[in-house]
C-alpha cells in the first residue's frame, strides 16, 4: 500500500487557512522541500508524527524545527529552512498556481518575483494603505522599479531574519495573508523616503533605487517605525519620542489655563503617547515635574497621588497598545535624584516588585555633577517639591546648583516646606542595590547630557531620552535611527573602509530624508523635529566583523579597531 493509501487509513488531515480539510498528501510536501532544496526529503517525512487533524501552519513549523534539528550536522540544513519559509510567503503572496508553475518550470522565477511587485502595487491602492500623494507619483515608475528588483537577494536572509520579517515588518491583507515580499519591503521603504529627494529638485526614483541597494543587501537597516510605516498613509518613521508632563492634568481642562506651568498635562502626554505607540515608536518622560505623593492639589485642595501612580496609568496604557499592532510598546520613566519620591521611584521595581510592576517602563534615575560630588563625600542633601523650586528642572550645571542651593536656604528660611533630607551616598548605595537586584533603575547625568548636545535651544533643557536611553532630547523631539551592518565591508581580511564611508554617507542622506517625509502625530513634534533634526546612526556586527578579520573580541587588535571606528 502506498505511503497516500496510508495517511488516509489513518485518517490523518490538514485543516486549511481558509477553514477546509484535506488529506495529508507526502507528494505534495516532497514537492514543497524539493523546492526549497532540502538535502533529505524522506529524513524529514519520517522524523514527523501527526495524527488526526493538523492546522497546516502547525505542520509547517514541524517541518521546519526538524530541519533546524538538523543544523549541527549540516549547514545545508539551515537554508531549507530558510527556503521553506520563503516558499511559504511567496505563496501568500503570488497565491498556489503561480508558486506552482514556478515549481514546475512554467513560470521564472525572477519574473514571476516582478510581476508580483505590480499585483503588490495595485493590492496596496485597493486596501487604501498607500500614501495618496506618494502612489500617485510612483505609480507611473512602478514598471522601472519592478525590473530593479533582485528576488536573489531574499537569500541573503538567515531563517531568523525571514521569521523576524514575517512576525513584524511584511504588510498582510485584511484576511491576514501576506501581500509583501522581502525585496518589496525594501523597495517600499526606498521609496517612502526617497520622495523627499522632490523637496530639493532630486529625482526619487534614482534615491530610491541607491536606498534599495543600502537595505536590500543588508549593508544599513532603518529603525522599526520606517519599515512599517514608509509609504503608508500612517507615515510615521521615528523610533522614539520624548514628551513633557507638566504638573495639571490637560492644557485644555478649565481649571489648568491660567496656570503659566501647565504646557503640556498628564492627560496631554497620555494621548500623544497612545498616537505614538499606534504608529511603532517608543516614548520616555520625566515625572520629575509632578508634586510628591501627599502634596496639596492646588485646584481642589484634595491630596496629591505623586509620579509612581500616574506612571501606573502609562504602564497600563501600554499593556493595551502595542506598538504599530506588532510589539509592545517601549518606555523610559525618569525621576530627579531631588524629588521627595525618589526613594520610592528607585525600589518601584525591586524586591517584592520585580516582575510586578511598571514591566512596561525602563527607569532611570537623573543624576547630576552635584549629587555626584556630594554622594562621594557622604552628605547629606535635601529632596525638594517641584511646585516649590520649578528653577530645578528649568536649568543644569552651575545654573542648577545656584537655583538648589537657593530654594535650599528658602528650606532653611522657612518659606519652603520640608519634606526630607537624605544622605546622598546612602541614597546612591539604594540606586545600586535596586539596579543589582532587578536591573532598574539606571543612570542618567543630565548635566553631561546637556554639556554634549550639539544643538542648544536657547532656554531650554534637555531632561529626558528615548526608552533606550541612547539619544537625549529636548521635549517633543525625536530620534530617526538606522545602523550600518559592519561585516559587510570585510573583503580578504581587511575593511573597505571607501565602501563603508561612502554607505555611510548615503544611510546619513536616508535618514535626514525620514526627516521630511515623516507624518508625526502632533504639531508640537512635527515643528521641534524640523527645528533640530536628530538623526543616530549606529553600527551593529562587531563580532562578526571581528572573526571575520580573525580577530578575539579581547584582543588588542580588536580594542585597536573599535577604537579607530569610533575616531572614524
Amino acid at each position: 500500500m502506498s505511503t497516500e493509501a496510508i495517511s488516509k487509513v489513518i485518517g490523518i488531515r490538514v485543516l486549511k487557512r481558509n477553514g477546509n480539510t484535506e488529506d495529508f498528501s507526502r507528494d505534495k510536501l516532497v514537492r514543497s522541500l524539493k523546492l526549497a532544496g532540502v538535502p533529505d526529503p524522506d529524513l524529514v517525512i519520517n522524523a514527523l508524527d501527526i495524527k488526526g487533524t493538523v492546522p497546516s501552519s502547525e505542520l509547517s513549523d514541524r517541518v521546519q524545527l526538524i530541519m533546524l534539528n538538523l543544523v549541527t550536522d549540516d549547514l545545508r540544513w539551515h537554508d531549507a529552512a530558510r527556503n521553506y519559509l520563503l516558499w511559504s510567503v511567496y505563496k501568500q503572496v503570488w497565491g498556489k498556481d503561480i508558486v506552482k508553475a514556478v515549481d514546475e518550470g512554467r513560470a521564472r522565477f525572477e519574473d514571476t518575483y516582478r510581476e508580483g511587485f505590480k499585483a503588490w502595487f495595485r493590492t496596496g491602492l485597493e486596501l487604501r494603505i498607500w500614501d495618496s500623494e506618494m502612489s500617485a507619483w510612483y505609480a507611473q515608475h512602478i514598471d522601472e522599479l519592478a525590473k530593479y528588483l533582485d528576488p536573489s537577494r531574499d537569500l541573503l536572509l538567515t531563517y531568523n531574519g525571514v521569521r523576524t520579517l514575517m512576525s513584524r515588518y511584511l504588510l498582510k491583507r485584511l484576511d491576514g495573508t501576506f501581500f509583501e515580499a522581502p525585496q518589496y519591503l525594501w523597495m517600499r521603504t526606498a521609496m517612502g523616503v526617497a520622495y523627499a529627494e522632490l523637496r530639493y529638485g532630486g529625482d526619487p526614483i534614482t534615491w530610491a533605487r541607491r536606498f534599495y541597494d543600502l537595505m536590500s543587501q543588508l549593508r544599513f537597516m532603518p529603525n522599526s517605525p520606517t519599515l512599517y510605516n514608509a509609504m503608508t498613509r500612517l507615515g510615521q518613521l521615528s523610533a522614539c519620542f520624548v514628551v513633557p508632563i507638566d504638573d495639571c492634568l490637560s492644557r485644555e481642562s478649565d481649571t489648568n489655563r491660567e496656570d503659566p506651568e501647565c504646557n503640556f498635562g498628564i492627560m496631554d502626554a497620555l494621548r500623544l503617547a497612545a498616537l505614538i505607540f499606534q504608529s511603532g515608536g517608543g516614548v520616555g518622560y520625566n515625572f520629575g515635574k509632578l508634586r510628591p505623593e501627599g502634596d496639596i492639589v492646588r485646584s481642589t485642595t484634595g491630596i496629591a497621588s505623586g509620579p509612581l501612580s500616574f506612571m501606573r496609568l502609562f504602564d497600563t496604557l501600554v499593556d493595551t497598545i502595542k506598538q504599530g499592532g506588532k510589539r509592545r510598546g517601549a518606555q523610559m520613566g525618569m525621576l530627579f535624584w531631588w524629588h521627595p519620591d525618589i526613594e520610592k521611584f528607585i525600589t518601584s521595581k525591586s524586591g517584592e516588585l520585580k516582575d510586578v510592576q511598571l514591566q512596561n517602563f525602563n527607569i532611570s534615575v537623573t543624576i547630576d555633577d552635584y549629587f555626584m560630588q556630594r554622594a562621594l563625600k557622604g552628605e547629606n542633601v535635601y529632596l525638594i517639591n517641584p511646585r516649590e523650586c520649578p528653577c530645578l528642572y528649568k536649568t543644569w550645571g552651575e545654573e542648577f546648583v545656584r537655583c538648589y542651593e537657593s530654594c535650599v536656604e528658602a528650606i532653611k528660611a522657612g518659606r519652603v516646606r520640608i519634606w526630607r533630607r537624605v544622605n546622598a551616598r546612602e541614597l546612591w548605595d539604594k540606586i545600586v542595590r535596586s539596579a543589582w537586584d532587578s536591573g532598574d533603575p539606571g543612570l542618567w547625568n543630565r548635566d553631561l547630557a546637556n554639556y554634549i548636545n550639539n544643538e542648544k535651544l536657547p532656554g531650554e533643557v534637555i531632561n529626558a531620552t528615548n526608552p533606550c536611553s541612547e539619544e537625549s532630547l529636548y521635549d517633543f523631539e525625536s530620534c530617526n535611527l538606522g545602523s550600518i551592518n559592519l561585516v559587510k565591508y570585510v573583503h580578504d581580511g581587511k575593511i573597505d573602509w571607501d565602501s563603508l564611508a561612502r554607505d555611510v554617507q548615503l544611510a546619513v542622506r536616508f535618514l535626514d530624508d525620514v526627516i521630511d517625509v515623516n507624518k508625526l502625530p502632533h504639531e508640537r513634534l512635527r515643528k521641534r523635529v524640523l527645528e533640530t533634526r536628530r538623526i543616530g546612526l549606529g553600527a551593529n556586527g562587531l563580532a562578526d566583523t571581528l572573526i571575520a578579520l580573525g580577530l578575539k573580541y579581547d584582543s588588542p587588535q580588536a580594542l585597536a579597531s573599535r577604537t579607530s571606528w569610533r575616531a572614524s
